[in-house]
């Protein structure tokens, strides 16, 4: 086994900037494209897929490139482009095309070592496809099934051929950094464009939320005013997608990357000002857990050279200090923290009860319906206003997203006991694999993921925020196999 010394000097040097350059113009031109096109542009996505299917591995890159701005595109806010709920099922449609050319690809090849307990969940979402049947939304919870396991197999299906050496993992990691470039750099580059940067409009509300009546359409008008969403169509969107992509950046800087990188300064600088901007606890929670959970898992990472060691754990140390000094001889910062936790409540004093009340209420509810149904729950990623929803149309259908926060509540609620035994199971078989594997830059992206969906259920919306975030675990794993790759010049 290599000594720590010796990891490091065969690290690669540097991250792609040509590469870089080149993906992030392809995106801005594609985003001026779907503009033009009013979103169905989109479609050029497919016969290039279909092009790859008969193509060498090389092009497996490309493929998850475009898995991931697909994600993006998504995500990105109706101010930049127009897009009808039809745009929705083309990009699932797009979905399915990638997963059958990967695994196609991938076919006789062996999952990496660190996700094969991904067939936790996939057992998971097989359990739910049986019990979500008398649920309550028994067409919406298996349309989403199947969204959610043919997302899932074909980013695995990309990494197992990343784990067979045939994938360029130059390519991967600027696809992720033009991502964290686009959600944080950009977004915060857009705060003197207010029509883009605070446009949760009823724009935003016609695609996002095409199945609830003008009143409730309404009310969720008020609820987003004057919240910064940046280049994402909703704020807390932003914020739980700035901290996963941070943690990606900051461990890949931290555990892969060895010489000075400018590009990840800029990003991990930017990232808790945009976080911040967008009043999101849950996000400026997971961003911090990303830092401390970063510099837990140097201290034992032969991967991670001693003097990044020090500059991380310096990193925790000197902003806990400084936290701490402002605190206490600043006022003004003082009163800032207390606004940020109470989200601006109007007594402006801190209350511990106050403070959780957003979400005391969804657990709550969450609970309630768990004990109505306790063993297997009461169907996937649907709610019990779905019971009575008519849907009139296919986007409709496949446009009806949900709000809920604290997973173990929700996944109690949709699972069941039996669901979240499942669920449980998933996370901790991979938090061990993964560590026993030296997957770092993946463990610590998956786990803020995970954390963050303590305050916004987004593990199972693929083609919403959660999509994002997972292709980002999905590219962290290539990352981390190019690495091992590197260390052993053994098959994986």
């Amino acid at each position: 086994m290599p000594s720590e010394s010796s990891a490091w000097d065969v690290a690669p040097p540097a991250y792609n900037l040509k590469e870089f350059k080149r993906q992030l113009f392809q995106v801005l031109a594609m985003l001026l494209f779907l503009k033009f096109t009013k979103g169905y542009g989109i479609l050029v996505y497919i016969p290039i897929a279909i092009t790859a299917a008969a193509s060498a591995h090389r092009q497996v890159a490309m493929l998850f490139s475009v898995y991931l701005f697909c994600t993006m595109y998504v995500n990105t806010t109706p101010a930049i482009f127009s897009r009808s709920g039809m745009f929705l099922i083309v990009v699932r449609f797009i979905f399915l095309i990638f997963f059958l050319v990967l695994s196609s690809k991938a076919s006789g090849k062996k999952w990496p070592l660190a996700l094969r307990p991904v067939s936790l969940l996939l057992m998971y979402l097989v359990f739910q496809a049986g019990a979500s049947m008398t649920g309550w939304a028994p067409l919406v919870s298996e349309s989403k099934i199947v969204l959610m396991a043919v997302f899932i197999l074909a980013g695995a299906s990309a990494c197992s051929i990343g784990a067979a050496g045939e994938v360029d993992v130059d390519k991967i990691r600027a696809t992720v950094l033009v991502c964290a470039f686009f959600f944080i750099v950009v977004s915060l580059l857009l705060y003197p464009f207010p029509g883009i940067s605070r446009s949760m409009d009823m724009t935003a509300l016609n695609v996002y939320f095409a199945h609830l009546s003008e009143a409730e359409k309404l009310q969720r008008l008020q609820e987003m005013a004057g919240l910064y969403n940046g280049v994402s169509f909703h704020s807390q969107s932003l914020g739980s997608t700035a901290a996963v992509l941070f943690s990606f950046v900051l461990a890949d800087y931290v555990f892969n990357i060895r010489r000075k990188a400018k590009l990840y300064y800029v990003i991990m600088l930017c990232a808790p000002v945009v976080v911040y901007m967008t009043g999101s606890r849950t996000a400026m929670g997971s961003l911090l857990f990303a830092v401390v959970f970063c510099a837990f898992l140097s201290q034992g990472a032969k991967t991670a050279p001693g003097s990044k060691k020090a500059w991380i754990m310096s990193v925790v140390m000197g902003f806990s200090v400084l936290a701490l000094v402002l605190f206490a001889a600043a006022p003004g910062f003082k009163q800032r923290v207390v606004d940020f936790s109470m989200k601006y409540g109007k007594d402006k004093q801190f209350d511990v009860d106050e403070m959780l009340s957003t979400r005391m209420g969804k657990i709550e509810q969450s609970m309630y319906y768990f004990r109505q149904s306790p063993i297997i729950g009461n169907g996937f990623q649907v709610s019990k206003s779905m019971q009575e929803s008519k849907f009139d149309s296919l986007a409709q259908l496949a446009s009806a997203p949900i709000e809920k926060g604290f997973m173990p509540a929700f996944v109690l609620e949709e699972g069941g006991i039996i669901g979240a035994a499942l669920m449980l199971a998933f996370v901790l078989a991979l938090y061990s694999a993964a560590k026993k594997n030296g997957c770092y830059c993946f463990l610590a992206t998956m786990s803020t993921f995970l954390v963050s969906n303590f305050g916004e259920g987004t593990f199972f919306s693929v083609t919403a925020t959660g999509g994002v975030c997972w292709a980002a675990c999905f590219s962290a794993l290539m990352v981390d196999i190019g690495r091992q790759k590197q260390l052993s010049h053994q098959v994986y």
